[in-house]
């Protein structure tokens, strides 16, 4: 069914001119330019089934107007299908990367992270227990030269000699934390001040 080339131009015109008609029809409304950016596809996609349809449109008294804007809801209605559909199948993938998990770190830097606090911990069984003695309740118990000192009955001088004594010889033995570990652990090990 082929219409009159005339009126098909005349036609044509009126679609052309509705153009921004149409692009209000799919931002709902929005003056937001992202908003409009983001339905152009869809504005495309609505002059292209107008302009393909345009030879079997039946003349109207209002003109194309109500024929495109039917054209249109039924665009943004099968995007809005088609979004929906994405996000069930797939999930939603609007989360910000500050929102996001932490992963922590590979497989691989948690198995040398062990193997070295394995390793450290084997060179502190292996001190002198005045040393190791003095190591463990500063670093694992956090307490203070003077409790040390309370509780091995030593003089607040001399815990703070063989804190570091204990802190030369593991750094001699095991290396510095740095050499060794990933900065997150360096990070949680700054709550033993007594390992650095």
């Amino acid at each position: 069914m082929r219409s009159n080339p005339a009126i098909s131009q005349h036609l044509l015109s009126q679609l052309l001119a509705l153009r921004p008609y149409i692009e209000h029809i799919l931002c709902e409304g929005s003056r937001d330019p992202h908003v409009r950016a983001a339905v152009e596809d869809q504005v495309q996609t609505v002059m292209r089934k107008a302009s393909r349809y345009l030879p079997l449109y039946r003349p109207h008294r209002e003109g194309l107007r109500p024929w495109v804007t039917r054209i249109a809801k039924n665009v943004r209605t099968d995007a809005h299908r088609s979004a929906q559909s994405y996000d069930n199948a797939f999930g939603h993938d609007h989360v910000a990367a500050e929102e996001a998990a932490d992963p922590g770190p590979s497989p691989e830097a948690d198995a040398q992270t062990r193997a070295f606090l394995d390793k450290v911990f084997e060179h502190i069984k292996e001190m002198p227990p005045e040393l190791r003695d003095v190591l463990y309740l500063a670093a694992f118990c956090g307490d203070s030269h003077a409790d040390i000192a309370a509780i091995l009955k030593i003089t607040e001088g001399a815990t703070k000699m063989r804190l570091s004594r204990a802190r030369k010889m593991l750094r001699k033995r095991a290396g510095s934390l740095r050499d060794h570990l990933p900065l997150w652990l360096l990070v949680f090990l700054r709550k033993f001040p007594a390992l650095r």
